[in-house]
């Protein structure tokens, strides 16, 4: 499967979760959903290396992957040593 191909498929399936996006009742919750989305697409060249799958197996992925980003820079902003 070529580069642009799965490029294209990672780009609708970011496409499809912007309904939930949308759903969500917070304006704070919208934008971090949103930004994780940004940062999947990111992932979107090193995705585009590896072998075919579906897209939504990259995304779970890359979301879980954002949330310990995240959760890992928080504790070391309250002074934890990770």
């Amino acid at each position: 499967m070529n580069t642009f191909f799965k490029e294209h498929t990672v780009k609708n399936e970011i496409q499809s979760w912007k309904g939930f996006a949308d759903s969500l009742r917070s304006k704070e919750d919208k934008e971090h959903f949103k930004e994780m989305l940004r940062e999947y697409y990111q992932y979107c060249i090193a995705i585009s290396a590896g072998p075919e799958s579906f897209p939504s197996e990259e995304l779970v992925l890359a979301l879980i992957s954002s949330q310990y980003k995240k959760i890992i820079l928080w504790l070391m902003e309250k002074g934890f040593k990770i």
